[in-house]
Formats: C-alpha cells, structure tokens, sequence
C-alpha cells in the first residue's frame, strides 16, 4: 500500500546534525536541522542563505610564518585588527590596510613567531583594552606589554612594569637574611647564605627592618634635630629641636609641622618632620654578582638601618624569570587583572599601573590583590573574563568565580571568594561575551560550552553547543570570534584549517552548526571588527592558500550581502575576490597577482561567464563589462535529514520511499539545483528564456516545483546545491512523498 504525504520544512536553523540525531524524529529540532550544511548561513528566522565569498585585502608580512589577530577598538570609526607575526605588527582599518609612505605601516614586537602558538595550536598572546591601550600577557614566557596608540602611524610597545609589587610571600624568621649596602642609589645587596641566581636579574624586592626600633612618634616629647619618629607606618625626621604638637604625621611627601607655639614652661612647641620612607623599601635588582650578592638599584628609599643591618623581612617580586610572567590579563571592578599559573593580580582600584598590596603599610580595600585560585597539581591558568557576576578564570582544571566576600563591599586584598564554577576545564583560547553568557572551549578543543549564571541553580550552568553535531569540532577549535551583527554568529577555526560556525540566538533557543570549506585554503585566525559604518561586524580571515604551486598567506575578508544592501552585481559568492562595482566597460581584469595560475569564477554585471586562468595576473572576459567579481568558486549545499511522514502503522522511517517532486521556496536565487536521493542534480530557478543574452537575468522569488527521477529507497532526502557565481537562500522545502507500507 503507497501512502502519499507532503512533509515541508520551514526552517533550517537547527543546522547542521549529527547522523547520531537522525532517528531522533521525536527531537524538535530534527524537524529544522540538516545532514549536511556547507557555506549557507542559517538565519534566526529560520531560512539559509548563501555564504558572502570573502574579498581579498592583501598578504601578511610572510608568506612562510604564522600571524594572528588581535583587535582594537576605540571607538566604532577607530577599530583596527592588529597582524602578530614573527617580530612585527601590521595594522588593518577600514577595510584596508593601514599605510604609512604608501607601504604597510609595521613596527616591530618582541615576539617570536614560535612563542605566539600554544601547545593546543591556538594564539599565545592574551590582551584587554582600555583607551588607546593594549595590556597583553604572552602566557607566561614574555614580561607583559602596553602597546599604546599615540596616532594611527604611531604605536609603540612599553613593558608593564610596575614599581610597587606584585610580591610573592614574605620570607620567613629562618629564611636567608639580606644587608644593603646604602638606603638609596645603586646598593649592593648581600645574602647570609645562597639565594640569587642570574634569573633574578630585573626582579622587584621589599625590604622592610629585621626590628621595628624607631619609636613611634607621641604628644608633648621633646626632640633633637636629627631623631626619627614612626607614625601611621611611616618613618619622620625632625628638622629641628622642640616638644612635638598634638597634630600626628601622616604626610606623605615633604616636611609638615605637628604643631605651633610654646608650652607653660616657655618651651618651643612643634616638630618640622620630614618625610623618610614607609617603613619600607623596594629595589629593582640589576646585575648579579655571585650566589649572595647581587646589584639592585632602589626605587623607594630604604628605611634606616637597613645598611648596617642585615633583615630577614623581605619578599621577592611575584614576576620575573626567578619568578613567573602573566599567562592573561582582562579589566574586572574597575582593576586591572593579570593572571599565572595559579594565582591572580588585580591592580590597584582604579590605577592600572600600580600594583602596591598596601599604602604605607596599610591595607586599604582599594590596595592591590593577589589571590590564589587553585593550588591543584598541573592547574594552569588559561583566561580571565569578567562577567556580570563576577571574574571568571579559565584554567586546565576547571572554572572559577572571583567575587566579593561581602557583597556590600567591593572585591578587594580582604574582601574576596573563590568558587569552582564548573570542572569543564578550558582550552587556551579566550572565550567570546555573548551578552551575560560566556562560550568557551573544552581543553580538548572538540565541545564548545555557553556559561550562564542561574541564580536559582547556583553556580554558573554550562550547556554543550555542540551536542547535536559532535563531529563538527572534530579535529579540534584553535580560534573563535562572534559577530554579533547583523547575523548572531560564532565562528570558529579548526586545527585542520576548516572553518566552521553556528548561528546562535539563545533567546529564541536557535543555535545551529554551519560548515565552510573554502577550496584550496587553510583558515588560520578569524577575528571581527565594526564596518567601517558601523552597521555590522566585518569578520576577517588570515588564510594559506597554495597558488601558482607556491604557499602564500593572506588577509580576507567576507563580503556584503544582498540583505545588507549590496548590488547583485557585486554580490561576492567568490573567495579571495577581487571586485570592481562602477567605471566604463573593460574587457581586461588585471591585478590579480593573488590569483596566478588559479581558475577563477567570473561574475560580470551580474550574470554568469565562463571560468578564466589568470595567466599574467589578468584574465580576459567574453564581453566587456562596468562591474565584476572575479574568485575561487566554492560550493553551497543543503541536504535534509531522511524525511519524516507517518502512515497509518507509524513511523515512515524505515520504509521504502520515493520522492515525487519537491517544491522548493527561494529567495533572491538564481541558478541553484536540487536532487532527492542519489539522483542527479536538476536546474532550478534558472535563466528563463524570455531574457536577452548577455542581460543579467532578475533573481528568482517564490516557489520553484522540480520533478525528481530518484527511485526508491528508505532515506528520501532533499538536497539543493548553488556552485556558481550566484546567490542563493533556500525557505522552505515541500516534498511529496510516496510512503509504501510492506
């Protein structure tokens, strides 16, 4: 017995699912997903549409090197992604990259192009932006950096490097004890026993009195020029002979009075002290001398006594070679933040240069931190992110959640709690902000986790994206970026050179996986920034592509669309393009040096031509054109999951099936094809006869019925496939089934 159904699929958002899903018909999403989903983008309302070509901007620096991106933006009209490479940066900015003396505009980096990879193969380098400012940490193997924009042609790197701290712990009463030299200047320092090593070199010390034997300053005492006073942690000298006031020092520069006057004895009253130090010191060691001595040069007077007697209150500098370097930096609470292995440095509040733990001894809640977040064997921190809730950090062993103690009062050096988030443990790739949802990268690269806060459920929930489609990830992630406009999708590139996406809109629950092969390249990076009008997030591309039999490495990056308001004639379905929109007709295309030897598509006036060689970086086309696109084609294809009709016993799946025709709803399409099974591909919304050779023929809107030959067999998919120059979005598909009952 045949049964006749007519099943339609009305959205395609759920994309691309694994063939683990396909006997799931009960699952809703299978009803909007794909078996497979190449260079179409799934919309959140539910129609895929053709894929923009990419247009070629230029090469890197080296054609033989990696480099990667990091972006800037100041504001919407100053963005700029940033070329890392082997020593050097470069700079793109609308659209284009930026020139100094009509060459690239390049300075150089204290990178190396085999310190910007990780182990896992992702990008290195970790930064976070404020102002005309990029903090950057080079996990762990490089000082940190400020690269600073003082002009668009002028950028220099200058190292962060604090003068007041982070400090590791204090040493302790048994530790090695240290004598300087002199409380100022360059000093020598000298140990009891071995502590330096040549790793020490460029390290902070704090050095503090073994005693405290300074008195501490009191009302009504009688001084001579000369003595010292201790008062609110820091050390004074008088200035002249009298009986101290009953105003207490606590000035921290210069020389003030702590009173006026004479006393019922007629004796001078007030004290001129003089600002000495803070009851401490820090010093910079310069040059190493030999196991116990070493040279240091001091930063922040030494307290006296310190020259005549050796202290074991000291604390060696958190960073440093002896020490370590920050793996990652972000801005959370107003602060600064770096991250090590294990532990986290915030600046002080509202100073980012100033990473004091107190204020002349004092601990203020504005002070600098340093926390640990795990202690745990092999624990590595990867990211920091902060979050609407807290700061989150990364790490080989799980995620955690840095927040205030106390939520009256804001995070600080007393004032602060850590708490395991989740044991997913992350990858060293910075996660991308979707609004107040974080999605991160397992360490193995192949599940891409959203993080979300629950108050209800605690601690932040985190949810597998790549649960439908597990294969899609499958050779690991290496890079991530999301545009936020105008589509809601992240993109990511896979450690085989495939980039892969997924259109994501958690409000609508829509998050579906999109593959794109661009034939004959590798996809290294991929990084976004605002269109120049800043109506959309331009997504970029560093790829290799091997042409004319040599490797080469360029920047590209996706065109326009039709939706977004481009002309049809040049509407990009073409990688690594070259577009010419207006002029008077050539018949010559030249200037495509980037594509010698290559077989190209051609687009001319918004009709098919003939594919080219460029042969002397030009092609010649059949009829002179105004406007062309000419590129690498590349193939978009859509095929369902087996199709779905019940019949009077149940399910159809299973059963023999053949599918009739379908009738397929477009969109703004021209020259697409569908099949159903293993049949073959039939033309469909093609060039009606009506229109003139060599008149580009208008896109088709509506339904378009095809007559399928595909035989029987229990899969009954649909398939449509666009591998020209055109575009294409697909609505809708409305097949007709025959379901036969055994």
């Amino acid at each position: 017995m045949a049964i006749e159904a007519t099943p339609i699929q009305t959205a395609f958002n759920a994309g691309e699912l694994s063939d683990l899903i396909d006997g799931r018909v009960d699952f809703e999403k299978r009803g909007t997903g794909c078996r497979r989903l190449e260079n179409f983008l799934p919309t959140v309302e539910g129609p895929i549409m053709r894929r923009p070509g990419s247009l070629y901007m230029g090469g890197t620096r080296y054609n033989d090197k990696r480099s990667f991106f990091v972006r800037f933006e100041f504001s919407v009209s100053q963005a700029f992604l940033l070329e890392f490479g082997d020593l050097y940066v470069r700079f793109w900015t609308h659209r284009a990259q930026l020139l100094r003396d009509f060459a690239p505009y390049t300075i150089i980096s204290p990178y190396l192009v085999a310190d910007l990879l990780t182990d896992d193969g992702c990008f290195a380098l970790k930064s976070a932006q404020s102002g005309d400012v990029i903090y950057i940490a080079g996990i762990g193997k490089y000082p940190p950096q400020k690269l600073i924009r003082r002009g668009n042609t002028n950028w220099a790197f200058e190292e962060y490097k604090p003068d007041d701290g982070p400090f590791d712990t204090p040493n302790d009463e048994n530790g090695a004890t240290v004598l300087a030299s002199d409380i100022e200047g360059s000093i020598t320092l000298t140990a009891d026993r071995a502590l330096w090593t040549p790793l020490h070199v460029g390290m902070l010390m704090r050095i503090e009195p073994r005693d405290l034997d300074v008195k501490p300053w009191e009302v009504a005492k009688s001084m001579v020029a000369g003595e010292l006073r201790r008062s609110d942690g820091k050390t004074y000298e008088a200035l002249n002979s009298a009986k101290t006031g009953t105003i207490k020092p606590i000035h921290e520069s210069g020389a003030a009075f702590d009173g006026s006057g004479i006393d019922s004895t007629n004796a001078a009253v007030g004290v001129n002290w003089q600002y000495r130090d803070p009851g401490y010191g820090v010093v910079r060691i310069v040059s190493h001398i030999d196991a116990q001595t070493v040279m240091a040069q001091v930063i922040k007077r030494l307290p006296v006594g310190l020259s005549t007697s050796a202290t074991w209150r000291w604390r060696i500098g958190a960073w440093g070679r002896a020490g370590e370097w920050p793996r990652a930096v972000a801005f959370d609470s107003g602060r600064l933040v770096w991250a090590g292995a294990q532990r986290v440095w915030g600046s002080v509040a509202g100073d980012f240069d100033s990473q004091a733990p107190d204020e002349f001894n004092q601990i203020l809640p504005d002070s600098a931190y340093s926390i640990t977040v795990s202690e745990a064997d092999g624990n590595l921190t990867n990211w920091l992110q902060s979050t609407g809730v807290g700061l989150m950090v990364g790490t080989t062993v799980g995620e955690f959640l840095v927040t205030p103690n106390r939520v009256s009062e804001p995070l600080g050096p007393t004032n602060f709690r850590v708490a395991q988030q989740s044991s997913l443990r992350s990858r060293s790739l910075s996660p991308v902000s979707a609004g107040s949802r974080l999605i991160m990268v397992q360490r193995a690269g192949r599940k891409v986790y959203e993080l979300r806060y629950s108050p209800d459920e605690g601690p932040m929930v985190g949810v597998n994206l790549t649960r439908l489609q597990r294969y899609v990830t499958k050779s690991g992630i290496t890079a991530i970026s999301y545009q936020r406009e105008p589509n809601g999708i992240v993109y990511c590139v896979r450690g085989d050179g495939r980039l892969v996406a997924f259109t994501y809109e958690p409000n609508e629950n829509v998050f579906g996986w999109h593959q794109h092969p661009m034939p004959g390249a590798w996809v290294e990076d991929v990084a976004n920034m605002p269109s120049p009008d800043g109506g959309k997030d331009d997504v970029w591309l560093i790829v290799r592509r091997v042409i004319n039999g040599l490797p080469v490495r360029y920047v590209e990056m996706f065109a326009d669309t039709l939706d977004e308001g481009v002309p049809r004639e040049i509407a990009v379905h073409a990688d690594a393009a070259l577009v010419r929109a207006s002029g008077a007709p050539v018949s010559v295309v030249s200037n495509l040096e980037h594509l010698e030897g290559e077989t190209v598509g051609v687009l001319v006036d918004g009709a098919g031509h003939p594919d080219r060689v460029v042969a002397g970086a030009q092609i010649t086309l059949a009829v002179p054109a105004v406007a062309y696109v000419v590129g690498k084609r590349f193939s978009s294809t859509m095929e369902t999951m087996r199709l779905e009709a019940g019949t009077g016993r149940g399910t159809g799946q299973g059963k023999i099936k053949h599918v009739v025709r379908a009738v397929v709803r477009f969109l703004s399409t021209l020259g697409a094809k569908a099949k159903a099974g293993k049949g073959a591909f039939i033309e469909v919304a093609h060039r009606s006869p009506a229109v003139p050779m060599g008149q580009a023929p208008p896109l088709f809107d509506g339904d378009f019925p095809v007559t399928f030959d595909a035989g029987h067999d229990t899969d009954a998919r649909v398939t449509v496939m666009q591998d020209t120059m055109l575009p294409c979005t697909v609505v809708a598909v409305i097949p007709d089934l025959v379901v036969y009952e055994d």
